[in-house]
């Protein structure tokens, strides 16, 4: 029997380092992972802190305005004047409102990718930006749509366009009060995206 015991205590005390071991593993592991959370976090902090900051950017507030001054009808016509026909001289004006003019459309297309490659998520762009967003694709879409057919590029400001109908298809359109088919044709303009 002492050969038994000698075995028993033999074997028990690598055991308790095994034990040991996977529970120091196991503390630095879910370090690991809080500091990776917190990581993510901060990230998600510094996209929309970058973001806020472009928003409120004077050269998006210019480009804001300037594509109000113009209207859908006048930027299609700008868009036309521009990229119908390559060989065609254009006016400098033109080249350089175009210019101010795509900042604006361009800030909600980066947004729209940075959600989609998952470095800011979708949560904050909706409660931060949702229907601004919603609102903004309502005004550029006869717009994009005049881009597309005249560059032929169907991929013109896509993620501004997806961007867009998610928020659309999360918004409570009932709890702002909006009737039910106004909210049912707004979400009717996303639905054949893609």
């Amino acid at each position: 029997m002492n050969a038994a015991l000698v075995i028993a205590e033999a074997s028990d005390q690598p055991v308790w380092w095994l034990f040991g071991a996977t529970v120091a593993l196991a503390t630095f592991a879910a370090l690991g992972l809080l500091g990776l959370l917190d990581a993510r976090r901060t990230r998600y902090g510094g996209a929309v802190a970058e973001i806020a900051r472009r928003w409120d950017d004077p050269d998006v507030r210019e480009s804001f305005q300037l594509s109000r001054e113009y209207g859908e009808e006048g930027l299609s016509e700008l868009i036309r004047a521009l990229f119908e026909d390559p060989s065609l001289p254009r006016a400098k004006s033109d080249s350089e409102d175009w210019a101010i003019i795509g900042v604006w459309p361009n800030l909600l297309e980066t947004i729209g990718v940075l959600m989609t490659r998952r470095v800011i998520s979708e949560d904050i762009v909706y409660e931060t930006w949702g229907l601004n967003i919603v609102e903004e694709w309502r005004w550029w879409e006869r717009p994009v749509t005049v881009m597309r057919e005249v560059t032929g590029t169907p991929g013109e400001w896509r993620a501004f366009e997806r961007l867009a109908r998610r928020m659309a298809e999360r918004f409570d359109w009932q709890e702002l009060g909006v009737p039910q088919n106004a909210w049912q044709s707004a979400l009717r303009l996303f639905r054949d995206i893609e």
